[in-house]
């Protein structure tokens, strides 16, 4: 016994089977280009003299920060491999960060300003910090940084180290 399908059977067989693949080829594509997170690198200093460790991490979105203060809160808890030295002093936190016009204004805990044998000198903390931002966010083509609400970027750009610290402690 042949069963017998007609012309307008196939069609419409034809017509609901691509209709199911364009909706799990679209639901596919939505998946993987959703944004369920993001690869970044950091930057993080050796404890050998000179050298920096390159890391990549998968970031996921986070719905309470934007992606540069997730970013930087990441950067300042540190790296998680082994022989490096943090960018600046455990503790350290973010107490503002936003984006305007090319322009992040990032105003750090004065936690920075503490010493300690596991962090880098100040001036090279600062270019690290610009560094890792500029690489990873495009859209940001300047940094302004502060420190508990004192700018703290006029004597770094100066080059002149130890004058930060004076001048953020006043």
């Amino acid at each position: 016994m042949k069963i017998q399908i007609d012309t307008k059977e196939k069609k419409s067989f034809l017509i609901i089977f691509s209709a199911i693949f364009v909706c799990f080829l679209i639901s596919l594509f939505v998946l993987i280009f959703s944004g369920q997170g993001k690869k970044y690198s950091f930057i993080f200093p050796s404890v050998d003299k000179g050298e920096y460790v390159v890391e990549t991490r998968f970031l996921p979105k986070n719905s309470q920060k934007d992606e540069i203060t997730f970013y930087v809160d990441e950067l300042l808890l540190g790296s998680s491999l082994e022989r490096t030295k943090m960018i600046f002093t455990q503790g350290t936190t973010i107490r503002s960060c936003f984006l305007r016009d090319g322009i992040l204004y990032l105003d750090l805990s004065a936690e920075l300003l503490k010493s300690s044998s596991n962090t880098i000198l100040i001036d090279e903390a600062f270019e690290l910090l610009q560094k890792n931002i500029k690489d990873n966010f495009n859209s940001v083509k300047e940094l302004e940084i502060f420190v508990d609400g004192k700018y703290a970027l006029e004597n770094f750009k100066k080059k002149q180290k130890f004058e930060i610290i004076k001048a953020l402690t006043k």
